[in-house]
């Protein structure tokens, strides 16, 4: 058994109020700052503290966990990021790690009693974390092959502790004492049109501190990603694939992750320009937040996909809906997974129905269409493209993406394409994952974003 396993990070709210009640088995540890340290049974070091916080309106629960960050067991910084919520499809509390060095982990929490039990797969073993009450501070933390109650083998046998905080003033908010590396600032209006407010999501980095202003935000601009959710243009929300954002929330990037209007309330030329208000949102409020307006990476996925291509592609001069501003709204690059760069090509496929509801009735459906395609707009100045597709992907076509960077490579365009075989629209597996964020920080860092 390899001993590089790390500990599942419990993700706990740091609030009571809005908890779900399916996550009542971590009541006792609310709040609470965790650390353990010991050996593995190879006799490697194990060493980990993890501090917690609740997010997204009670929707979901993130925690960040600090232990070695290189193989040597040299050095301590942060090296995971968890992220738990109750499925209620599958009626269970699911969780996903992400790590410092890219890997994915994710599987499933139960309880027995006061205990809590992680249960994941780890290459061709499936592992057991639990979590063992001794009191409402103590734990004995367990690594190993736990099977019908027993423990075949333990990897890892050790104690977490609650970290006992030093009081700097008799009549402190206990508050004041939370330790966070990132802030989650929700709902964000960025544009309202016609009444209609559209908001977004910032994941930043900051330093919860112990008193008046309370957020220190870093002094350094950092790289910043907006993305853009899928759903056809038709449904969808910005939170939906919140944990999607996570390595690069890891990686100490902002993330900006918005609402768009959807083709019941707008045309494609309308989500297309929310989508750059957006863009200009950041622009307005780099130095707030510490954008780095030079690092920005345009994302998304299928539909989402599709307005990132469009967002990085277009110029002000092009804005269809968007006021001017007078600003160059350009960005470093675009990552687009599975997204439509040919509308019109596309468009053979749907029904007088589908393009009238896209078009907006338009009286002139072709040159519309040809008009809201990534690919009329790529130049000899277009920024660096990657795109992730499945080549059996028959929603967004696979041939969308082979298009487009058939057409890059013929310009001579800097240009990524990462195929995953066998695989449909999306829902890809954790490996598949695995090999996308790798492709995607290989990518970035030619970029010199890092």
């Amino acid at each position: 058994m390899k001993t590089n396993i790390f500990v599942i990070l419990i993700l706990l709210p740091l609030f009571i109020n809005g908890q779900n009640s399916q996550l009542s088995l971590f009541d006792n540890l609310v709040g609470k700052t965790w650390e353990a340290d010991g050996n593995w049974e190879d006799g490697s070091i194990f060493k980990q503290e993890i501090e917690f916080k609740y997010s997204l309106e009670g929707t979901i629960v993130v925690a960040s966990s600090k232990g070695f960050i290189n193989k040597e067991q040299t050095k301590i910084g942060l090296r995971n990021h968890g992220i738990k919520r109750f499925d209620k499809e599958a009626g269970q509390i699911k969780f996903w790690e992400f790590d410092v060095f890219g890997g994915l982990t994710e599987g499933e929490v139960s309880s027995q009693g006061k205990n809590i039990v992680y249960t994941y797969d780890y290459g061709d073993s499936v592992v057991t974390d639990m979590w063992e009450y001794v009191n409402d501070s103590t734990y004995n933390f367990k690594v190993g092959d736990y099977n019908d109650g027993n423990w075949k083998q333990i990897y890892l046998s050790t104690q977490f502790n609650v970290v006992k905080k030093q009081q700097v003033a008799p009549k402190i908010n206990q508050v004041s004492g939370l330790f966070s590396e990132h802030q989650v600032i929700s709902n964000i209006e960025y544009l309202n049109i016609d009444g209609k407010s559209l908001e977004l999501d910032l994941y930043v980095p900051a330093i919860r501190l112990g008193g008046p202003p309370w957020i220190k935000y870093s002094e350094d601009k950092k790289p910043t990603l907006l993305f853009l959710h899928g759903g056809g243009w038709t449904s969808g929300d910005k939170i939906s694939r919140s944990l999607f954002l996570m390595p690069f929330v890891q990686q100490g990037w902002c993330v900006v992750t918005a609402n768009y209007r959807l083709l019941d309330q707008t045309d494609l030329a309308g989500c297309i320009s929310d989508s750059r208000s957006a863009l200009n949102w950041i622009y307005d409020n780099s130095d707030k937040y510490k954008f780095d307006t030079s690092k920005i990476i345009v994302s998304g996925e299928s539909a989402g996909g599709h307005l990132a291509l469009m967002t990085g592609l277009i110029s002000e001069d092009l804005d269809f809906q968007m006021p001017k501003t007078g600003k160059i709204l350009s960005v470093a690059g675009i990552v687009n997974w599975f997204g439509v760069t040919d509308i019109y090509i596309d468009s053979k496929n749907w029904d007088e129905d589908r393009i009238r509801q896209v078009t907006g009735n338009a009286a002139n459906s072709e040159k519309y269409l040809k008009m809201c395609s990534p690919i009329s707009y790529l130049t000899q100045n277009s920024v660096p493209i990657l795109s992730i597709h499945g080549d059996l992907d028959v929603s967004a076509h696979y041939e969308q993406s082979v298009l487009l960077h058939k057409k890059l490579n013929e310009m001579g365009l800097r240009n990524e394409f990462l195929t995953i075989e066998g695989k449909k629209h999306g829902n890809f597996n954790k490996a598949e994952m695995t090999m996308a964020f790798n492709k995607i920080w290989e990518f970035t860092q030619a970029l010199g974003i890092n």
